[in-house]
Formats: C-alpha cells, sequence, structure tokens
C-alpha cells in the first residue's frame, strides 16, 4: 500500500507542476528556478497522518500560565501558499517569479523550524478548508508536521476560507484571550500575502487587540506573484538574496490601507 500511496503523491505533485508550468512535467528543466519549486514539492510527498499541531482554542489555561511572560508571539498568515493552496491552473510565471516564491518559501520554512526548535510560541492561520479543497491538501499535511518538528509551542487556527485571512470571532476571542493571559510582548505578524490575507488578519487583530503591540515582519512576509511584475520580482529576489529586505517594507507600506507597524527581526544567531 505504501508503494501506491508514494506514487500516487509523485503524480500529485507531476501534475501539480504540469499545472505551474503549463506543460508536461518532462519539461521541467533541472536548473531552472521552475525545477527548485518542483523540487520543493517533491520533498513533501503526501501523507494519511493527521495534523499534529494543537489547535489554540484547545490550549488548557494550566498550561497558558505556565509560558513565560513578555516573550513575543508569532503569527504566520496562510504559510506556503504558493506551493500547496490555490488553483494551480492560474499560476504560470516568468522564471523570476518562481524564483521569487522559492526564496520566499525557503525562507519561510527555516523561520517556522528555528521558531518552534526554539520553543517560542508560534500561531500558523492555515488556510480554512484546505483538506476538501488544496490540490495537494496531505502534501501541506505532510509539509506543516515536518517544518513545526512537534512544537510544544506551535499552534493552528483557520482562516475562514482558503482566500479569506480572517478567522471566525470565536477563535478571535479565543487569540485574544490566549495573547492576553500568556501576557506576550509583542506579537508580529508574517505569512501572505501581503496586501490579502495577511493584511485582512492584521486588520480583523487590531480591531480587537492593541495595535501598538502588534507589527507585520517583513523578514517572514511574502509578496504574491500577481502583485509584481517580473523585472520587479528580480529585483527583489537580488535583495533577498542579500538579506536586504528593504523592498518588502516599501511593499508593505503600499499594500496597507494605513501605515502598519513594521517590525525586523535581528539575525538569528547561529548556534
Amino acid at each position: 500500500m505504501k508503494h501506491y500511496r508514494d506514487r500516487a503523491a509523485w503524480l500529485a505533485v507531476a501534475c501539480f507542476v504540469a499545472f505551474l508550468t503549463g506543460c508536461a512535467p518532462a519539461a521541467v528543466v533541472p536548473g531552472s528556478q521552475t525545477w527548485f519549486f518542483f523540487d520543493t514539492a517533491r520533498r513533501y510527498p503526501g501523507t494519511q497522518e493527521p495534523l499534529k499541531l494543537q489547535k489554540l482554542s484547545d490550549i488548557r489555561p494550566l498550561d497558558i500560565s505556565k509560558m513565560h511572560p513578555e516573550q513575543d508571539a508569532y503569527i504566520v498568515v496562510h504559510p506556503a501558499y504558493s506551493l500547496f493552496i490555490g488553483d494551480s491552473k492560474k499560476r504560470r510565471h516568468d522564471e523570476s517569479k518562481y524564483a521569487l516564491m522559492n526564496v520566499q518559501f525557503e525562507n519561510e520554512a527555516r523561520f517556522i523550524s528555528e521558531t518552534s526548535r526554539a520553543g517560542s510560541i508560534l500561531i500558523l492561520i492555515l488556510p480554512g478548508g484546505y483538506a476538501e479543497e488544496s490540490e495537494l491538501a496531505e502534501s501541506y499535511t505532510a509539509y506543516l508536521n515536518a517544518t513545526t518538528l512537534g512544537g510544544a509551542r506551535v499552534f493552528y487556527l483557520f482562516s475562514d476560507s482558503l482566500n479569506d485571512g480572517t478567522i471566525s470571532t470565536d477563535d478571535m476571542v479565543d487569540l485574544y484571550r490566549f495573547l492576553q493571559q500568556a501576557k506576550v510582548g509583542k506579537v508580529l505578524i508574517g505569512g501572505g500575502y501581503i496586501g490579502r490575507c495577511q493584511r485582512e488578519f492584521y486588520n480583523e487583530l487590531t480591531t480587537y487587540y492593541d495595535r501598538s503591540r502588534a507589527y507585520i515582519v517583513p523578514e517572514i512576509s511574502t509578496i504574491s506573484p500577481e502583485d509584481i511584475t517580473k523585472t520587479e520580482a528580480a529585483g527583489i529576489v537580488s535583495s533577498l538574496q542579500r538579506k536586504d529586505f528593504t523592498p518588502i517594507k516599501k511593499f508593505i507600506d503600499k499594500r496597507f490601507d494605513y501605515a502598519a507597524s513594521i517590525f525586523s527581526l535581528p539575525p538569528r544567531k547561529k548556534p
């Protein structure tokens, strides 16, 4: 049975790339940015395992009380959306945009793993209904399980839909209560897309929560390939490779209805 599941997972990824590129998988050229994107998807074959994360609303008050006060809480909206979620039939991009998607994906995955490993508070806002609607739902679950490393302080909530960053009123109440009871310091928001689902979540959160304590983090925020030109994408990739997030900060300012508070993460120290 495992052989057939693995083969089915591989075929699903191959079909996914066929949709992305508008051609047969065999036409994906090794060494191209499209190939790197394809290779990334291949790392996470579909799994029959359930999502190994705790829902935020299921946390016991006693467990919250044990958390160190004044630590920051990280929230990532729709992690890895560009790879696993959405209508892949509409995703036919220039190589520079695939390059940006790949760099953003790698940055985000690395951040999630490092944050989980450090024992920091990390809340993932997952696309609502992805298990039923995403073409690569099982691969997405495998990705989430692999990157979060079973972290004890990694939690999740679902957004209202695949294309909506807001969460239900009940979940927002639970999130607000958690942030208050855990006595967190800053609430640092990443994920994507900037000006889309990320902005929707930020606007909803700051309707209830103190805006002065909520920030958008450029280093873990992602841009939709639909919102930039191929020339802009190439320039952003070049900057990100130099660890220069200035273009991301400018894009955040451009895509918010009003000035969002921005907080840049200091470089992580190597262990």
